[in-house]
């Protein structure tokens, strides 16, 4: 699944029930590129999202992941929401962030 391009829908899915719903569309992200020597590629994301109900916007900070080699239609959304980045690459990704008007 490769990712798509903007604007790009967003749907969350129920722990307690069967069933995703539609929460939202992101309207604006950056992104930056880390590689794993172990691992696979990641692009650890800040993504503006308009949501469904009220259209407020909100922040999601996030990864798509490919297996190491793979080519960049395989990339997919992690599984988990939330990651670590050292200070340098997280300014860097808050000036994108900047730059493009999200913050």
């Amino acid at each position: 699944m490769a990712i798509k391009k903007l604007p790009r829908k967003v749907y969350q899915k129920f722990r307690t029930r069967k069933g995703r719903f539609f929460f939202g569309t992101i309207i604006k992200e950056v992104s930056i590129n880390q590689r794993s020597k172990t691992q696979g590629d990641y692009k650890k994301m800040l993504q503006l999202i308009k949501k469904a109900r009220g259209g407020a916007e909100v922040i999601r900070l996030g990864y798509y992941v490919k297996d190491k080699g793979k080519p960049e239609k395989d990339y997919h959304w992690g599984s988990q929401t939330t990651f670590q980045l050292d200070v340098k690459n997280f300014k860097k990704l808050l000036s994108k962030a900047k730059q493009k008007g999200i913050l």
